[in-house]
């Protein structure tokens, strides 16, 4: 840590006193090991160089414009400094003079002490409150800085684009799609953190994890006695993200009363808490995520016309990883430096084997599942370099197939190249007859072996099971 910030983590307060109410002073104060009691001459020296946390003066009598020159300028220049006034000979004048001026509090010396110690303590913690604030954002900036998200394939050079215009608007409705797994968290933070009201709280809610009755509770609040257990009033948590941004993941799940709440919400960008009877006012920016296809569910009638085409400002689609796969070497060898240092491993990278193998997976849990899958690999390797069987718990792996170190896998003669004869009839025809029948031939073409089947079709092994299990008869010809 340097000098600087030494300096930003101390609660700084400078006195202009006497020497026993310096010592005073300190002694109220020993027990904080971050604050410290700097003592001035005068205080005309408060000057906006050599401001602090906190300014203690003693007042003499009578006060002059000079000091009260000072208060006015500090005031105007740092409104949340407290200036507390202290005078052995208290007067009324004095206490208006100085209120008027900016004095926080004026306050009879050593009638008042307790009083004193109160105030600078209540200080001390909302600075503390702030200062951690503060570096939280710092931290969460450089976490969620854009740059850091990871991805140079064409799909993604689009969200990229998207999240510009997000984070360039930082009053504007954002609704994310993707799979499960995509990362729609982490597009929605990094929109928050980009942008102006960065600073401002990020509120987020699981909508799908909440049941109907307390999600309404929780998003718009409820009055005292509004039902049983509303025993005290209640903000909710529109209220609670003042300016900043609420992320509402996995709104396709909300119910259509609380969708028609919402409609309010994001039109006139006013709410009402249960049992209330007046309008609150709403400035937070909306981000909703969904893994769900709200046109469909518009068309189905699930879900409302009006709040999609509210919701739908701007829609940044998150492609799923199957869709970028030259992202995939990116990604995992950003994990496997993260988790190697985590678990204090030396590895260093992946087989060319290991890596054909990744290249080769469906992902059906998208980034999230390629997170985990390093993470346990690495946890595994006692070696160099991450090998196939480090990923023995995919999907996809075959003992039977894995390559050697240093090959591509490669698939059998006529895998992915020629065609497959089958033999359909017009009557009953229908698509799940279809899809049976050219899984059956895929089966066929590789002796049964369900792993290499799965690849072909490029999907994972346990839905290509639950196909075949769907039908005892299956396998009959």
């Amino acid at each position: 840590m340097n000098n600087q910030e030494q300096l930003e983590r101390r609660f700084m307060i400078r006195a202009s006193a006497s020497d026993a109410i310096l010592q005073v002073l300190s002694g109220m104060l020993r027990h904080h090991k971050d604050v410290v009691v700097e003592p001035s001459e005068h205080p005309c020296v408060f000057s906006a160089a050599s401001v602090a946390q906190a300014i203690v003066c003693e007042i003499g009598m009578p006060i002059d414009d000079e000091l009260l020159q000072t208060v006015a300028a500090l005031r105007k220049n740092h409104q949340s400094v407290p200036f507390l006034a202290l005078s052995c000979h208290p007067h009324h004048a004095d206490a208006v003079a100085l209120t008027k001026a900016g004095c926080t509090e004026y306050l009879a010396w050593p009638d008042e002490k307790r009083k004193l110690a109160e105030v600078l303590e209540q200080n001390i913690v909302a600075w503390r409150t702030e200062l951690k604030r503060t570096q939280f954002v710092s931290l969460a900036e450089q976490t969620y800085d854009v740059s850091q998200i990871i991805g140079r394939s064409p799909q993604m050079r689009r969200v990229f684009t998207y999240l510009e215009k997000a984070t360039s608007n930082p009053a504007l409705t954002v609704l994310i799609t993707g799979e499960t797994g995509t990362g729609k968290e982490l597009i929605a933070k990094a929109i928050h953190y980009n942008s102006e009201n960065r600073l401002q709280p990020f509120v987020e809610i699981g909508c799908s994890v909440i049941p109907e009755n307390l999600l309404e509770s929780e998003l718009f609040g409820h009055e005292k006695g509004a039902f049983t257990d509303a025993r005290q009033q209640k903000k909710g948590l529109f209220e609670v993200a003042g300016r900043g941004t609420i992320f509402l993941d996995e709104i396709g799940d909300i119910s259509p009363a609380i969708q028609s709440k919402l409609i309010k919400v994001t039109e006139e960008k006013k709410m009402r808490r249960l049992g209330g009877v007046h309008d609150i006012p709403v400035y937070a920016r909306i981000i909703a995520a969904t893994s769900k296809d709200l046109e469909e569910m518009v068309e189905s009638g699930t879900f409302r016309k009006d709040l999609y085409y509210r919701l739908n400002v701007l829609t940044i689609g998150l492609p799923p990883l199957r869709e970028r796969r030259t992202d995939i070497p990116l990604l995992a060898n950003h994990y496997l430096e993260q988790f190697a240092k985590l678990f204090k491993k030396g590895v260093e990278g992946f087989s060319e084997g290991a890596m054909n193998l990744l290249m080769q997976q469906s992902w059906e849990g998208n980034v999230r599942e390629l997170k985990h899958a390093v993470e346990r690999a690495v946890l595994l390797s006692e070696s160099r370099w991450i090998e196939p069987s480090h990923f023995d718990n995919l999907p996809h792996f075959d003992d039977s197939f894995s390559p050697a170190e240093g090959h591509h896998i490669q698939l059998d003669p006529g895998a992915m190249t020629g065609s497959l004869h089958i033999d359909l009839s017009l009557e009953d025809l229908n698509l799940t007859h279809v899809e049976k029948l050219v899984i059956r031939a895929v089966l066929k073409r590789f002796g049964g072996n369900k792993s290499r089947t799965a690849r072909v079709l490029n999907i994972s092994r346990p839905r290509l099971d639950r196909i075949i299990s769907q039908d005892p008869g299956f396998f009959k010809s």
